[in-house]
């Protein structure tokens, strides 16, 4: 066993250099990939439709785009076709002429705009950083967000009218007025920029104490969109890809600091819009998001993310959707110049009720990354994947460190007690099965239920185990492997596996007669109780009524014998000595009586109106107590005699609720004169002398009467 856990503490030490842990990482990241990548494809939600620009649409309408022009048509004729939301995967960042039409056409429907954070300071302007750096900043006393709005659009139209002041100066040249202009021009984008920056806190910032538990990615600097624009969208949100040192985007950052407030990514400002809910209302725990939708849906929505706030993305298709989804923009406009004539694949009634998402397709642009799923994809189809998972709650859920770490151990558990019971060969053939059955799982748990088992690190404690194996068999002889290899059981607890490893070479181990006390507990009515209820469901009961049961019967000293069906065997005073083995039994039994008003409670008994109740015997006397199968397989500890044969019939013979005891065992508890026994009110009731298979006289027996809970 030492020799898988030594694989597996390798694995997960958090001793373990980092340059060994950061390939562990890469290579699940890698595992992860490939595991989507190997998915079959779901088809999106056709109503998420691209619209992207290419070298062409640059070719064609170069002047258009660059002057905006191009988004005007394009937001007119979406309206017209009926859309539902359009959300720009583009930064509008710099005022021009005509942003006051397209502030106009940002206000006739949903339409959603984006910024950027940046980690360092974009470079001014020689005049700009003259002023900034010796002008104050501008006076901000008004506090509600329509002051913060208003003050901005004066500010604008301020801006709005110096221009045009210096632009009637080409006419009659002056060239101290315009220089005077010209420095007034920039003072008031300095203004006007500070009003954006007020409106876009107040309006777009989140209070960061309630992200208390989450500690999302921070950024110093923000690039806003013209003020026009920003101000007159129904909704403004960043557009940031945060790798952290991968190579590939796989997850997406839903929140990132600025100064001390907390800002939403562009489709979870849309997302909200669409559900009809605040950013107030959004709960948000350190791994999930929950919100209950006013529109659109009916159940609770729960958005897992990480602790920095970044959620797994599952890309369900690649380039198949942007071949089947995405439309140059340059066919929108031909459409909208020149109607069906155009030749083109455009028809008007797929966008009715569509979200759009503009964005860049152009092959090796700048806005090109890898993702699981394709080596380049376009960044706007980033927010497809985003919103179509939301819209289907198809999340990727991935195992926790805890639980990592613990299948980690298991298999690190598994592989020692693999290669010490079996010669190598036989042992390095099962690990390989077992790995190849793990990937198999590993694979499977993704592609059925988007769930990510962790690999690199079970997997790993697979290979490491076996390669510590080889160093093993080389500095150790077989002869001593074989030796120690039988000292191990397979199946015992703890302080049984102590006694029985410091005893080993004491025969009474393996065998010798003792005093003990046998309980037997089994579920009344479990037949029917196992015909109405699912597969699972029994399942689930049967592991909360174990260790329930178990937990009671460690509680007072016992051990766990066997589990038969929804029967329970338990010793008391073996393989450890106990001077009350009898009363402690008693004990166990009254305390599982109590446990089980707490099983009546599960969900599972109380969906189906069902409630159980447990039969309980109790006898004392002499047995024979050790191992069997020691040169077999199978190593297990247990009781025999005809005291185990009586206390299962007193159990079979108990009505429900009920408790019976064997004469020994009653008569020792009784002497004992315990004061629980007088503060409960504990009696014995005695029974009619009672027939038991395999003897020939009948046996004396007692009702446990008194306490009730």
């Amino acid at each position: 066993m030492a020799l898988g856990l030594a694989g597996a503490f390798l694995l997960i030490n958090p001793l373990t250099p980092k340059i060994f842990t950061r390939q562990i990482d890469k290579f699940e990241m890698a595992s992860r990939d490939l595991r989507m990548a190997l998915r079959p494809p779901r088809k999106m939600n056709d109503n998420l439709i691209v619209i992207g620009f290419t070298d062409l649409d640059h070719f064609l309408y170069g002047e258009e785009i660059d002057s905006r022009e191009a988004y005007q048509i394009l937001l007119q004729t979406l309206r017209r076709w009926g859309a539902q939301a359009v959300l720009f995967d583009i930064l509008f960042e710099h005022p021009k002429p005509m942003d006051s039409i397209l502030a106009l056409k940002l206000q006739e429907m949903p339409t959603y705009i984006s910024y950027k954070f940046l980690g360092e300071a974009p470079p001014l302007e020689p005049l700009e950083k003259e002023l900034t750096g010796g002008a104050s900043q501008p006076s901000i006393q008004k506090q509600t967000l329509e002051d913060d709005r208003m003050q901005l659009l004066d500010g604008i139209d301020q801006m709005d009218n110096l221009s045009r002041e210096r632009d009637g100066l080409i006419i009659n040249p002056d060239e101290s007025k315009a220089a005077e202009l010209d420095r007034a021009i920039h003072l008031q984008k300095f203004k006007v920029n500070k009003y954006a920056l007020n409106f876009f806190e107040k309006r777009w910032g989140m209070n960061k104490k309630r992200f208390d538990r989450l500690s999302p990615p921070a950024a110093p600097f923000a690039v806003l969109p013209s003020p026009l624009l920003f101000v007159s969208a129904g909704g403004v949100g960043f557009i940031n890809v945060v790798k952290e040192g991968e190579e590939v985007v796989r997850r997406a950052p839903f929140f990132i600091k600025h100064k001390d407030r907390i800002y939403p990514h562009l489709d979870l400002v849309f997302l909200c819009d669409y559900y009809g809910v605040n950013f107030d209302e959004l709960n948000i725990l350190p791994d999930r998001i929950e919100f209950h939708p006013k529109k659109n849906a009916s159940a609770p929505k729960k958005i897992p993310i990480d602790s920095t706030g970044k959620v797994l993305v599952n890309f369900r298709e690649g380039d198949p959707f942007l071949k089947r989804n995405a439309y140059p923009l340059h066919q929108i406009l031909h459409y909208a110049k020149f109607g069906e004539k155009a030749q083109s694949r455009i028809k008007p009634e797929v966008f009715k009720d569509a979200i759009i998402l503009v964005g860049e397709l152009n092959p090796g642009g700048s806005d090109m990354e890898p993702i699981p799923i394709a080596e380049a994809f376009p960044m706007v189809g980033l927010h497809a994947a985003i919103i179509n998972m939301v819209l289907n709650d198809d999340y990727i859920r991935a195992a926790g460190k805890k639980a990592e770490a613990a299948i980690t151990i298991a298999l690190g558990i598994l592989m020692g007690l693999l290669f010490f019971r079996l010669d190598y060969k036989k042992a390095s053939l099962i690990a390989f099965v077992i790995l190849a059955f793990y990937s198999a799982v590993a694979y499977f748990a993704f592609n059925g239920k988007s769930f990510f088992l962790p690999y690199a690190r079970p997997a790993g404690t697979i290979v490491l185990s076996y390669i510590i194996l080889i160093f093993y068999i080389v500095g150790i002889k077989e002869r001593e492997r074989r030796r120690v290899r039988n000292v191990f059981l397979k199946s015992v607890s703890p302080k049984i596996g102590e006694e029985i490893l410091r005893n080993y070479d004491n025969e009474a181990i393996w065998g010798s007669k003792k005093n003990v006390t046998i309980l037997f507990a089994d579920i009344r009515g479990f037949t029917s109780l196992s015909e109405e209820i699912g597969a699972k469901e029994l399942v689930d009961f049967l592991d909360v009524y174990y260790d329930t049961l178990s937990q009671i019967i460690f509680q007072y000293d016992g051990v766990v014998n066997k589990f038969m069906g929804d029967a329970v065997m338990a010793i008391f005073g073996a393989p450890l000595e106990l001077t009350d083995a009898e009363f402690k039994a008693l004990r166990t039994a009254l305390d599982m009586q109590s446990a089980v008003a707490d099983l009546n409670a599960l969900p599972i008994l109380v969906e189906k109106s069902k409630k159980i109740a447990l039969g309980i015997g109790i006898c004392s006397g002499d047995v024979v107590v050790g191992t069997v199968g020691r040169k077999k397989i199978r190593i297990e500890y247990t009781a025999l005699g005809d005291t185990v044969n009586v206390a299962e019939r007193l159990e079979s013979n108990a009505p429900a609720g009920d408790i019976y005891i064997n004469d020994a065992a009653c008569k020792k508890i009784a002497s004992s004169q315990n004061a629980f026994l007088k503060e409960n009110n504990i009696n014995f009731e005695p029974l009619p002398p009672m027939m038991v298979k395999g003897r020939a006289k009948p046996v004396s027996a007692w009702r446990v009467v008194g306490l009730k809970s």
